[in-house]
């Protein structure tokens, strides 16, 4: 690589790191806090019998500030700090990349769920018994979490398995291992950086 290229890569890199500050002192924030007043907002309105849309707009500011907090944790605020939790532990770091995708994932799916019961008792008029209840809607919130949960164990196990990290691995100590399941390998793999 020349100079002129390296040069152009440094330049990127920190003007990255610079919006990448900027972003998580000034927009992540307000989300934050625009989150807990809209749960506060819709945890008053209404306050001795919460609608559903009520408890389900909680629902979605609650997974919403955990997918904040992890932005702001783990793209942003420790990574500027040169701290890299990924690189602890294999455990470590499979559990924390499993956890960042369910949280991730999660408010796109409570979004569903809103845009379901507000199609109940819009166009069926709640014709669907379950989205009544306010107590399935808390439970459903929760199914969320637990079916993201397995839904994303096969990436948890795919990093559990490849465990190897920037080693050139050898044929010979690979058949002899009785971690892996190999029938036939005819090639070497020089796995550089796995999880």
């Amino acid at each position: 690589m020349n100079d002129s290229s390296q040069f152009m890569i440094d330049r990127i890199t920190s003007a990255t790191n610079t919006m990448n500050f900027y972003y998580s002192i000034t927009i992540i924030p307000i989300g934050i806090i625009l989150n807990i007043v809209t749960i506060k907002i819709f945890a008053t309105i209404h306050r001795h019998k919460p609608t559903n849309s009520n408890i389900l707009y909680i629902g979605l500011s609650i997974y919403d500030l955990f997918a904040l907090t992890n932005s702001i944790l783990f793209a942003q605020l420790l990574p500027s700090l040169n701290i890299w939790l990924f690189n602890y532990s294999d455990t470590l770091c499979i559990s924390l990349k499993w956890w960042r995708r369910i949280i991730i994932q999660s408010p796109s799916w409570v979004q569903v769920l809103i845009t379901l019961e507000r199609y109940n008792s819009v166009v069926s008029a709640n014709k669907i018994n379950v989205l009544k209840s306010k107590r399935n809607l808390i439970i459903m919130l929760f199914l969320i979490f637990l079916i993201l949960l397995v839904v994303n164990m096969g990436h948890a196990w795919y990093f559990t398995i490849v465990t190897i990290k920037n080693s050139t691995v050898d044929i010979q100590d690979i058949k002899n291992s009785e971690n892996y399941l190999i029938t036939n390998v005819s090639f070497v793999i020089k796995v550089t950086q796995v999880c």
